[in-house]
């Protein structure tokens, strides 16, 4: 017994927590002498087997049992761990099962850890602080169990059954090992958890198929309304690895019964019938009725079915579209019903092309029956006919050319009559007339060729006409010809065509001639237009924005519309236009703009056919206001010639006023100063294009080199003062009146070079070294044209003690003359002074010994007129 009881306590122990079983493996290295629950028993037998005195000592004495008495296997190896919520109370549990003496309600689990791979873990296992039963503590250690968490994969996730009906889902990934043949998965990822109604279905998974099977119960008298959902989940019910079926379930299978299979039906678009489903109430559900998606025809596009809930019957309704008959299957989800579906369509008559036809001996001919689609039966078709003449002619139906055929026999009879109509309209008989006409023969001309003048009229004759008899097919009774050539026609009496010639030259046109019997023969045509040269009246200059009207002077001798002057053409488009009047015979030329203007302007006339043409020259002038010129400023040049100004006109002007230079060359200027002039046209062609007069602006500078200068004054000694002076001028003329010139400027510039020194004290004689560095000085005046006072332009000087009181002063002085001279010439004088002057005071005796000096000269270099 003892060994048996220590081989039982080395076994795999299973226990359910959460609805999952979970194994423990026990340690078997742990010593076993008898299970747990002997042990305490014979404990307790043992201080029950004492005879002891019951005396207060025993009565206060601690009888709990230590817990490492009672717990001998403190080791678990593989305990599976599905959620860490609750793993310290899977260990609790682990060591109670192999433990089994241990009672669980007298302790508890503390300090529950798991290393940092989470595949080992502590525990402690202590005794409740009111346990009767135990005392101290327990440490235990454990293995943790892993396994890989596979996910299952369904096949699908929804299916349809009916009542009493099983199917199974393949867990497409569910696989046995080849080797040992036991299933791949750990048994925590098997699809075994499911959540659902139990009232409508039953669901397991079956592992030996590796399907999730699925039953709809049968003991229910309706099916559910509504779609059934299913989760299924893996045994370890992790969070992720789940998946939602959803079940359909129908009635069971029961047959719909039709009141009829066969049914009559206009073939009339929009035309319905019904046929009403007997048992539809007894069907339960719509999945035993038939339904739109399980109808077919027998051919398409003639009938159209549905099914009308709220009739509870199949209506079907008519295309327009015609057969006898056509098969409807009408179905639902297991039953099929073949409907035959009569079409009837209405009586209709046959509307002929025509009524009456003529046609030859031996000869078939086709009349079309226009609404032949419409009679769509043949009980419709005009397939009756009686005839009054039999041996003149055939009739029959032809369906391929959906026509009536007529087959002429060899007899020439007219008004033949023949009755047709059809199996449906037996009394609405319509009557159709034959002409039969000999048989047909070709004509022939006497010749094939003519040629004509515009306007003339020939003839071509038949020359066969024995022959062809002057039947109407066979006569050239379609003349075909443009109308706009030629007009040609037969005629009868004459038996000739008669061809006359249009407007236009042609050659090689061919007319056709044809008879009704199809026979064409054709005439070639060359028709010519004389030449004639057109005529035009003087075409003279003419004004911007008018008209100029020209004649053609010898119109009428023209003859044709090919030689009249209608095409123009210019050197320079967008001048004018041109146009014929052909109804006055007249060429008007506009001018299109009173902007718009051309010397010189060619105009090219061609007659219509460009055989002719002649150039024209005239020129479309606009008159130009010289006063209204925009650019009157000309600016500055070295000149005031006429030629000059004239020219710088014209470039300031050309690119505005767009006139040739040489009617620019035609001007001439006039009252001309050095800042401005007067232009007025002065030649014939300057005048044609210009008038008035222009006063233009313009500046012409005006100087004049001199280069006059004084001799050096001479002022020294030991005197008191002494003074020296010396004065020069230059003239100048300017080509202008003197008011002209004061016009034209108001300043007159005067450039000079002033040159002077003076000495210290020195003992005569002089000598170049007394003198002190030089001055020279170059300074500009204006003055006034007006102006003619002398001015001082520049002085200098010193004063300074030495053996005496010394003192220098130099002067510079200009002042201008100004005179008329008549002719429009002015003239002016420039006058320029220089004055040295030395002065020396508190001489002694000694002093007189002593002298000083100072000269001077000035230089007029030019003049320069400004403002």
């Amino acid at each position: 017994m003892k060994n048996l009881l220590a081989l039982l306590s080395s076994l795999s122990i299973g226990i359910s927590s959460v609805g999952s079983a979970v194994n423990y493996v026990v340690d078997d290295n742990v010593p076993s002498k008898n299970n747990d629950n002997s042990e305490l028993n014979n404990a307790d037998q043992t201080d029950n087997s004492e005879s002891k005195p019951n005396t207060d000592d025993n009565k206060n004495k601690d009888k709990r049992i230590d817990l490492e008495k009672v717990i001998k296997r403190t080791q678990l190896d593989q305990v599976k761990i599905n959620n860490e919520d609750n793993a310290s109370e899977l260990v609790l549990n682990a060591i109670v099962n192999i433990n089994p003496s241990l009672d669980k309600n007298e302790v508890t689990i503390q300090d529950y850890a798991t290393n940092s791979s989470h595949d080992k873990g502590t525990a402690t296992i202590v005794a409740n602080e009111d346990s009767k039963k135990y005392k101290g503590l327990v440490d235990i250690n454990f293995s943790i169990f892993h396994y890989s968490k596979d996910n299952f994969l369904l096949e699908k996730n929804n299916v349809e059954m009916r009542m009493g009906e099983t199917q199974q889902i393949k867990v497409v990934n569910f696989n046995k090992d080849e080797n040992s043949n036991y299933y791949e998965w750990a048994k925590e990822n098997w699809p075994e958890k499911f959540v659902y109604n139990p009232i409508y279905i039953k669901i397991e998974f079956n592992s030996e198929q590796g399907t999730i099977d699925i039953t709809a119960k049968d003991d229910i008298k309706e099916p559910p309304a509504s779609e059934q959902r299913v989760i299924v989940m893996s045994n370890d019910k992790r969070p992720g690895n789940q998946q939602e079926i959803k079940v359909q379930i129908f009635a069971k299978s029961m047959d719909f019964n039709l009141a009829k299979t066969s049914v009559d039906l206009k073939a009339q678009s929009g035309q319905t019938t019904s046929i009403l489903v007997t048992n539809w109430d007894d069907l339960i559900e719509d999945s035993n009725r038939p339904d739109n998606e399980h109808f077919s025809y027998s051919a398409p596009a003639l009938i159209s079915a549905r099914v009308d809930y709220s009739r509870k019957s199949v209506i079907i309704e008519a295309t327009g579209n015609i057969a006898k008959s056509v098969v409807l299957t009408v179905g639902s989800r297991n039953r099929t019903v073949d409907v035959t579906v009569n079409l009837i369509y209405p009586e209709k008559q046959a509307v002929f092309e025509t009524t009456s036809i003529t046609m030859t001996t031996n000869s078939t001919k086709n009349i079309n029956i226009v609404n032949y689609d419409d009679l769509r039966v043949d009980e419709n078709m005009p397939s009756q006919f009686s005839i009054n003449h039999p041996n003149a002619v055939k009739v029959s139906l032809d369906k391929v050319t959906k026509s009536l055929k007529f087959e002429a026999q060899n007899v020439v009879m007219n008004n033949v009559e023949i009755s047709v109509w059809s199996k449906n309209l037996p009394n609405n008989k319509q009557v159709i007339k034959v002409n039969i006409t000999p048989e047909d023969k070709p004509f022939h001309l006497d010749k094939d060729s003519v040629n004509l003048k515009v306007y003339e009229t020939t003839e071509v004759n038949i020359s066969n006409m024995p022959e062809i008899q002057d039947g109407d097919r066979n006569i050239p009774s379609k003349i075909q010809f443009d109308a706009s050539i030629v007009n040609a026609f037969y005629n009868r009496q004459k038996r000739a065509i008669i061809i006359t010639a249009k407007d236009k030259a042609v050659s090689n046109y061919v007319i056709k001639a044809t008879s009704l019997m199809g026979h064409t023969e054709e005439i070639r045509v060359n028709i010519s237009v004389p030449q004639v040269n057109f005529v035009l009246s003087p075409i003279k200059d003419m004004n911007a924005g008018e008209t100029q009207i020209i004649d053609v002077t010898n119109y009428g001798s023209l003859i044709h519309e090919d030689n009249y002057p209608v095409n123009f053409s210019f050197n320079v488009n967008g001048i004018v236009d041109a146009r014929y009047d052909k109804n006055n015979h007249k060429i008007y030329i506009e001018s299109k703009s009173v902007y718009k203007f051309k010397r010189g302007l060619v105009m090219t006339v061609k007659s219509k056919n460009n055989k002719y043409s002649q150039d024209y020259t005239f020129d479309v002038i606009k008159r130009f206001d010289l006063n209204n010129f925009v650019y009157k400023n000309l600016g500055e040049f070295g000149n005031k010639d006429a030629s000059t100004i004239t020219d710088a006109f014209y470039n300031k002007n050309k690119n505005n006023i767009t006139l040739e230079k040489e009617i620019y060359d035609g001007l001439i200027a006039y009252d001309i100063s050095y800042s401005r002039a007067k232009i007025k046209a002065n030649s014939a062609l300057a005048q044609k294009w210009l008038y008035g007069e222009a006063n233009v602006n313009f500046k012409v500078p005006l100087k004049e080199t001199f280069n006059v200068e004084t001799d050096y004054t001479d002022a020294y000694g030991h005197k008191n003062d002494d003074t020296s002076e010396r004065t020069t001028f230059a003239t100048g003329t300017a080509n202008t009146s003197l008011d002209n010139l004061r016009r034209d400027f108001s300043k007159i510039k005067v450039n000079l070079l002033l040159d002077y020194n003076w000495t210290r004290e020195y003992t005569p004689p002089i000598s170049q070294s007394c003198w002190l560095e030089n001055k020279n000085k170059n300074i500009s005046s204006n003055f006034s044209l007006y102006n003619t006072s002398e001015t001082l332009v520049h002085n200098d000087g010193e004063k300074w003690d030495d053996l005496s009181t010394n003192e220098v002063k130099i002067y510079f002085y200009v002042w201008i003359e100004w005179s008329d001279n008549g002719n429009n010439t002015s003239s002016y004088k420039i006058n320029i002074k220089t004055l040295a002057y030395i002065n020396r005071t508190n001489l002694s005796w000694r002093d007189f010994a002593i002298n000083i000096a100072a000269r001077s000269k000035i230089k007029l270099l030019n003049v320069e007129f400004v403002n």
